[in-house]
């Protein structure tokens, strides 16, 4: 008997509501959202790191950093400084506060994404990594195309 191949439509809307179920619950545990986190978790990883970059390594729009760092500041957990070499341009960095809550060791959609890859072979990992670049980067691409 052959096993029928998976609705990769349904699995991906399930994985996206989610990764906002547990995003809210961070948010309510937390303080911060799994996006935020995210940010957080970068800017520990790159200290310094310029917006414009960030978002290249987020995969997401400059205007939806500005967001997520603004709640970050306004928690006092990240710091905008100016750059010192072009004072048009910040530099990003997570604050002791930022970093104790990226340190903390409590459920989060990162520890559950990497103890669930853990679970895994790296073959099952890289195909489900190329699955989901791929479907990212068809999406993004369908999204920008039929934008005026």
């Amino acid at each position: 008997m052959s096993h029928p191949e998976p609705d990769l439509l349904q699995l991906l809307w399930e994985a996206g509501h989610a990764l906002q179920a547990m995003s809210r619950r961070m948010e309510r545990t937390l303080g911060v959202s799994g996006p935020q986190r995210l940010v957080l978790r970068e800017l520990v990883r790159d200290p310094g790191i310029v917006p414009g970059e960030l978002a290249g390594v987020l995969g997401i729009h400059a205007s939806t950093v500005t967001g997520l760092v603004d709640g970050l500041v306004s928690a006092g957990l990240v710091e905008r400084r100016r750059d010192v070499r072009d004072r048009r341009s910040s530099r990003l960095f997570a604050t002791p506060a930022g970093v104790e809550l990226f340190s903390r060791d409590t459920v989060t959609i990162e520890s559950v994404v990497g103890s669930t890859a853990a679970q895994m072979s790296a073959e099952q990992r890289r195909a489900g990594a190329l699955v989901l670049q791929e479907m990212s980067r068809a999406l993004r691409a369908a999204a920008e195309a039929s934008e005026p």
